[in-house]
């Protein structure tokens, strides 16, 4: 995420809400992208409360 695109400025904008750096709020939009757009199922079952963000395969 370089240059002025509007998701550079997305990206700005939350790591300035989250207070990191700008590389950790492009790697937030990009995880959020990924889940919405690649992981559909993955998402729903997030927001259901049926897997965690910190649960890792194993």
């Amino acid at each position: 995420m370089r240059g002025g695109s509007g998701l550079t400025r997305v990206a700005a904008q939350v790591a300035s809400a989250r207070r990191e750096w700008p590389v950790q709020g492009a790697g937030h939009v990009r995880l959020a992208l990924a889940l919405t757009r690649e992981l559909p199922h993955t998402m729903a079952a997030l927001a259901a409360g049926e897997l965690s963000a910190g649960r890792q395969a194993g």
